[in-house]
């Protein structure tokens, strides 16, 4: 609370209730008296320097009669209360101020907080293009690989069909061989029977068979 209004100050003369007028013994009309009826010798003498000045004085002593000390209490509590509202609103817009401080620093909270998990999302997208990218670099690798094995494929196709062709015709020279075995056997035989054209042909069937049952067993272990 500010100081309390004086309401007796020392040294104050109230003019509420007193005469003013000028002494009318002095020639120069520059002397006035202050005097209060309620107080028997209670009377202020002043002289001014000029009659200009004299009346001056006279009005602002009349004007003065206008204010009382309750009037000066009342501006007192007024001042009072408007340094009392100030201060209210003084402390209003501190608090304002504190309350947008602590808002700004929950925004800021709050920012670095996104951007953490702005950041984080970005490097799982980065992760997750780094793995795609290597899914289909792998993918691309198994169809080149399976390309590759479908070439191989395609050329032991090729290749076990030139065999099958060529076994083909070797079975077929082989029974010509046989056939032609056969003939000259019967040949042989009719002419002279002889024990060692017996052996020679039988070797030689033998021989003949003994390839076109090795081709048989090759051609059973391609098929398994």
């Amino acid at each position: 609370a500010g100081p309390s209004f004086d309401t007796k100050p020392q040294g104050l003369i109230p003019l509420q209730s007193c005469s003013i007028y000028t002494d009318t013994r002095d020639p120069s009309g520059t002397t006035f008296t202050i005097s209060n009826p309620s107080l028997p010798g209670a009377h202020v003498t002043f002289q001014a320097g000029s009659v200009e000045r004299t009346r001056d004085w006279l009005e602002a002593c009349e004007n003065g009669k206008k204010a009382s000390l309750a009037n000066g209490a009342l501006g007192h509590a007024l001042v009072e209360q408007l340094q009392n509202r100030d201060k209210k609103r003084d402390d209003e817009l501190q608090e304002a101020v504190e309350k947008l401080k602590k808002n700004a620093l929950e925004t800021k909270k709050a920012l670095e907080a996104k951007q953490k998990i702005l950041k984080r999302q970005q490097m799982q997208r980065m992760r997750h293009e780094e793995e795609l990218d290597q899914a289909l670099a792998e993918k691309k690798a198994l169809e080149k690989k399976k390309k590759q094995n479908e070439q191989k494929l395609k050329n032991l196709s090729k290749e076990e069909a030139k065999a099958q062709k060529q076994k083909a015709k070797m079975e077929k020279s082989l029974e010509e061989v046989k056939g032609t075995l056969i003939r000259l056997e019967e040949v042989l035989l009719g002419v002279e029977d002889d024990v060692e054209v017996r052996k020679s042909i039988s070797f030689l069937n033998g021989f003949v068979s003994r390839q076109g049952r090795g081709l048989r067993e090759e051609g059973l272990k391609e098929d398994l």
